[in-house]
């Protein structure tokens, strides 16, 4: 495997150059450039989430997760959040599915999952009352506006690996 050795200087310029271009909607120009910084520092996890990033906006999901640590939740995230704007709920679940079996402590996940199963018409407010439990604020909203009670900061603990939660009926 061979690599190629840039300056310091053309370095920061791909970095550069490849943010303008992703930020300008120029995708394919930014995947090249983060091509090239990732060439020349292949340790640069910054960079391989910014040509994800580009891969994804061009609808590239199969190179987007190619370049990823299959432990890497971010992926399954992007893919999650790709598939939800597609109106792939399920698509979406099982992404962050796999996402809260990496790391079952990330509120942000049990949210955002909970919402694409209230997409479905299918109970979600488990996995929202988690969150809650995480200490995801988001998810109070959500659980008074989908679950049918009422939840606010602190009123939801875990005692024993079970979820326990105060709420109120709303009339």
């Amino acid at each position: 495997m061979s690599f190629l050795i840039y300056s310091a200087h053309q370095y920061l310029n791909f970095q550069k150059s490849g943010s303008e271009a992703y930020y300008s909607g120029r995708y394919n120009f930014a995947v090249e450039e983060y091509s090239k910084v990732i060439a020349n520092n292949p340790g640069d996890a910054a960079a391989y989430l910014a040509r994800g990033k580009a891969y994804s906006m061009l609808k590239d999901y199969f190179s987007s997760a190619l370049i990823y640590d299959l432990l890497n939740t971010n992926i399954y995230f992007m893919k999650g959040e790709h598939k939800n704007k597609e109106d792939d709920f399920k698509a979406a679940i099982q992404d962050l599915t796999i996402i809260l079996k990496i790391n079952p402590a990330e509120g942000r996940d049990f949210y955002k999952r909970g919402l694409d199963y209230v997409a479905l018409k299918i109970e979600g407010c488990e996995d929202l009352l988690t969150a809650c439990d995480t200490g995801y604020f988001n998810a109070y909203e959500a659980i008074n506006k989908y679950c049918k009670r009422e939840a606010k900061p602190g009123a939801v603990k875990r005692k024993n690996s079970l979820i326990l939660y105060k709420t109120t009926q709303k009339l």
